[in-house]
């Protein structure tokens, strides 16, 4: 499957069309953040960001949201009682 990836460029780089705010970088970690604090498939995230492996986007993005761990954490020892 030929998922669309980030092209670079964009809002508030280097003021690309006078826009001011956010830089697509910001806007683009905002979205992979609230796909995986919303269920979906971290293979799928990874391999819409171009991430070389599931590895880059687990340690990108967990380090983001430390309540995500926590969430597993408490997950998985709920599974053990």
């Amino acid at each position: 499957m030929d998922l669309p990836r980030h092209s670079g460029g964009g809002l508030g780089d280097s003021g690309h069309g006078g826009v001011k705010g956010p830089g697509s970088h910001s806007l683009r970690h905002s979205c992979a953040r609230h796909w995986l604090q919303s269920g979906l498939n971290v293979n799928a995230v990874s391999a819409w960001l171009g991430h070389s492996s599931l590895t880059v986007t687990l340690n990108t993005y967990l380090v983001l949201a430390p309540d995500t761990l926590g969430d597993i954490i408490a997950a998985v020892n709920k599974g053990f009682t």
